[in-house]
Order: C-alpha cells, then structure tokens, then sequence
C-alpha cells in the first residue's frame, strides 16, 4: 500500500506543478493597469486590439480567415470570452475575414462600422451574424467618441458623411474608419487602408491625427502613408500588418522609405510576428511575448521604447 502511494505520488505532483503553470500563464494575461495595443500577426490582412487599463477590449478588424482566435487566445485568459466593441474599417475580406469566428467564439458588446455598401460574402454573413446576435450599431462619424473610464478615449476621425456615402467599389478603401486612440500622453492613430486621397482630406480638415504609434495605412502600399501625412502624424513608432512574401509587395520601399525620412522606427509582422506595445501613459515599452515565463525563455523580452 505505501508503495503504491508512492509511486501515485509523482504523477500527481506532475499534473499539480503543470496546473500551477498553466494557470500562471494564464493569469499573466489579465488586466494590469496598462494601456496595451496588440499588432497581431494574421498574414496578409489587418488585426489590432487595444486593451484598457481596466480590461476593456476593442478588436480594430479580424484579418483573413481562421486566424484571429487564435491570436486572441494567446493573449486573453481562456475563461475570457468578451470583447466590448468591434470595428470594422472597411468590408475586404483581409480586415473583416476573421470577425465571424470571433463572433461565434466572443460575445461582443458593440460594434462599430461604417455606410459602406459592398457586395462581398463574408460582409454580408457578417451583417447577418450581429442582426441575429442584437448586437448594438453604432455608425462611425467625426462625432463619435468611446470613453472607457478609465482614461482611454478613442475618437473616430473619419469617415466623414462625403466618404460615407461612397458606393464606388474601387474606392472602398477611402471609406476606412480611421481611430485615434489616446491615454495619458500615449496615441495610437489606425487608419485601416485609408490612401492619399483621406490622408489628405484628414490634414484639411485639421482633425488631430498627430500620434506616437501609427497602424500604418493599406499594409505599407506605396499609395499610403504619403510624407505630407507622416509629418502631420509624426509618429515614433509604426507598425505595419503585413504577410510573409505576399504577393502584393508589401510593405513598399517607397512606404518604408517615407517612414524612414520621418525618424520612425518600424515594427512589421511578417518579420516580428505578433507585436505587443504597452503604455503607462508616459512611458512606452514592447511586451514580452505570451510564451516568457519569468523573463525566461523569452522570444520577446521587455524593451523600453520611449517615454514622454
């Protein structure tokens, strides 16, 4: 009898010290009182979710198919199944592919969503999915601002009523909602795949695009982030949501050059995978990686990026 409890023994301090692991790792992915943006590595389409110091999410975009929940996964507690609002920039396949497992896996609180009409399956499917689901609506316009409380302010900047009303195919990229995001002194400014053409209505319009970490607009095309623009942002740091060896050439030298001339340093998913950025408000730093435990074993340690 004492020999077989001692043999027992093992396996059960084996499945105890894997338990305190898991649930260790896990509980690193809780709130922690800082404003932290998640530039997830989805392939060739666009993914971004700011989270508050408080726990609130907003998921910007879901990129393609079938990868968003898994990012998410690594990065919310597994018993963590909402997010408080969704937006989707503009209906391509690329940015709003993911949403449906997103939807079928989270409960969303909110959506918010641009007049763009669009003759595409999957958006379709989607205006479906949040009809069934009586998800609230909320139309982006200059007007809208989404107060956390808890010091995140997120304002939607464009689209104005002119480009809501595109019905134009080919200029459904102009119809991107473009959010700045802002915490302390800490912005982020996500411009979806807004071109010249909205980068230029925006400075005309003097809205406040100036931000420290700049989403870069249409993954780094050369039709995007002009230098007239980036001077107006002046942003830091940018990072740009791009596929490995896409076909497309993304991110262009004529973008990455532009980003160069400005002082900006540049943050790439299909070199950098996922990138994790956290504020205080005053001080900005890179997140370790989901994976480092103790500062061990990191991929990603922490780095400190600037500080105001």
């Amino acid at each position: 009898m004492k020999r077989w409890i001692k043999k027992s023994r093992y396996p059960l301090l084996f499945l105890l010290a894997t338990a305190s692991i898991v649930l260790w790792k896990e509980s690193q992915k809780l709130p922690n009182g800082t404003f932290t943006m998640h530039f997830f590595d989805v392939g060739q389409g666009d993914a971004t979710m700011v989270e508050t110091p408080s726990g609130a999410k907003m998921l910007i975009d879901g990129g393609p198919p079938s990868a968003i929940v898994e990012q998410l996964g690594r990065v919310l507690p597994f018993w963590d199944r909402s997010i408080d609002v969704v937006v989707f920039t503009h209906p391509q396949l690329d940015h709003i592919g993911g949403l449906p497992d997103v939807f079928e896996r989270y409960e969303v609180k909110r959506v918010i969503m641009a007049y763009a009409p669009y003759r595409l399956a999957a958006y379709e499917e989607l205006l479906e999915i949040i009809e069934h689901q009586h998800i609230p609506v909320t139309l982006a316009r200059p007007d809208v601002v989404i107060d956390f409380g808890d010091g995140v302010v997120a304002q939607i900047l464009h689209p104005t009523n002119r480009a809501a009303e595109r019905i134009v195919e080919s200029d459904i990229n102009e119809t991107s909602v473009i959010l700045r995001i802002a915490y302390g002194e800490t912005s982020l400014l996500a411009v979806g795949d807004a071109g010249f053409e909205t980068e230029n209505a925006l400075i005309a319009s003097g809205a406040p695009i100036d931000a420290d970490i700049l989403k870069v607009g249409h993954h780094g095309s050369k039709y995007s982030s002009s230098l007239r623009f980036l001077k107006a942002v002046t942003p830091r740091i940018t990072a740009i949501e791009v596929g490995r060896n896409n076909r497309y050439g993304h991110p262009t030298p004529e973008a990455l050059d532009r980003i160069a001339a400005v002082g900006a340093a540049v943050f790439r998913t299909d070199r950098d995978g996922t990138i994790t950025i956290a504020s205080d408000g005053h001080v900005v730093w890179r997140a370790a990686d989901g994976a480092c435990m103790l500062h061990i074993f990191c991929k990603q340690r922490p780095q400190i990026l600037f500080s105001e």
